[in-house]
Formats: structure tokens, sequence, C-alpha cells
């Protein structure tokens, strides 16, 4: 249901932070389990201030996209002893900044995993007429979402029988929950900058306390 083309990205996905290395593996090492998956710019090992030692954790760089991406894809969830890798993103801006809304903007410098998203611009109450709608909605977002890991719930706010769509808290937007932060990370990935009738959808995390709670903001 969402469509697979893109628009102008103004943010680099070449650098990610990966952690739950053991504490013993040296640069060396990890850097020739990174270059598998591409050519390595950079590789920074994560130390911890009053002791100097490895924390597991890195920020590695890659020369391109398209490597970072086979990295994230890869390294995700890599058993290493008795630990699993887990990596998020780091995103760069690579372009003027002007027209993202602070939202966005935020999203793109704190992008924190967590098990919901957020999906914008699915959501104009011209298209869905009937509240009937908006339940169709959420089963398509949610068989898209299925792909990616064990879709929980997702909701969409409705407009009210009687005052303004705009009334409603999170009204515009449909909220997503996986199980954990590697399934939402492969949704996230997936259909990022995607455009659902002519309109990119942005996607971003979403607190699984507020979540819990209803509370759509």
């Amino acid at each position: 249901m969402i469509g697979g083309e893109n628009s102008g990205i103004q943010a680099l996905n070449t650098k990610l932070h990966v952690s739950n290395f053991p504490p013993t593996h040296t640069k060396e090492m990890i850097y020739k389990i990174c270059e598998v998956f591409g050519k390595v710019k950079s590789l920074d090992l994560l130390k911890d201030p009053s002791t100097g030692e490895f924390k597991g954790q890195i920020h590695v760089e890659y020369n391109d996209e398209i490597d970072a991406k086979k990295a994230h894809t890869g390294l995700m969830g890599f058993k290493m002893d008795q630990a699993l890798l887990f990596v998020k993103r780091l995103t760069t801006i690579s372009a003027p900044t002007a027209n993202l809304d602070g939202e966005m903007f935020k999203a793109l410098l704190d992008d924190s995993p967590t098990p919901c998203l957020m999906l914008k611009n699915l959501v104009v109450k011209d298209e869905l007429e009937q509240r009937e709608d908006y339940k169709e909605l959420e089963e398509s977002v949610l068989e898209e979402m299925s792909k990616y890991g064990n879709c929980l719930r997702v909701y969409c706010p409705r407009p009210p029988m009687f005052g303004e769509a705009e009334s409603v808290s999170g009204f515009g937007k449909v909220y997503v929950r996986f199980t954990n932060e590697v399934e939402s990370e492969k949704a996230k990935q997936a259909v990022y900058r995607r455009k659902f009738n002519g309109r990119i959808v942005e996607t971003i995390y979403y607190p699984l306390e507020k979540f819990m709670k209803n509370q759509w903001d």
C-alpha cells in the first residue's frame, strides 16, 4: 500500500552506531568485520572516559549509503559471543534544513529507537470520508508492517462526529507498535521517504510509554 518512489533526501545515512561488541575485541578485529559490507571511511571505538577501556560500542562510517545499509542489515542481531549486535543509524545533515519542520529536524538529530513508530502524511481527511475508511487504512498498514516483524497494533486517530478533525490529538498520523526496537528499525528503514498518494511518508520513533497510554501527539 505504500509505494516505493523516493524523493529528495536531506540527510546522509552513512554512519552507524553499533553496540554489544565484546570488550576484548580490538579495532583491527572490528574493522575486518565492518569492511565485509563495504569500504569503511572511518571507525571509532567508544571508550569509558574514566578508565579508557573499550565499552563495546563503535561509530563506523562507510563511503556511501548503499554499503551502510548493507552493514546495518548484516550487523543487526549478529551474535558476538553471548550478545547480539544492535545497530543504530547516525544521520548527518547534508543539505539546508530550512524546509524541515522542527519535529522532523529533531528526529534527524535524535533518532533513538523504540518499538513504536509514528507515520506522517498517510492521512488526509478529504480522502477518508467514512469512519470505516480509517479501519481499512489500519488494516492496510498492519499488513505492510507485518513484513518487518511482529506488529502488535496499528492505530489511526479518527475525526470527531461533530467538530474539527484537528481538535483530535494525533489526527493525520498513524501509530505502529512492534515487539521490539529491532523490528521497528527494520520497518522504519524499509519505508523511509516512500510515497503514498503522492505524499512523502515521514517515519519517526514514538515513545512506548505514550503509545501504551494512548497518548497521541
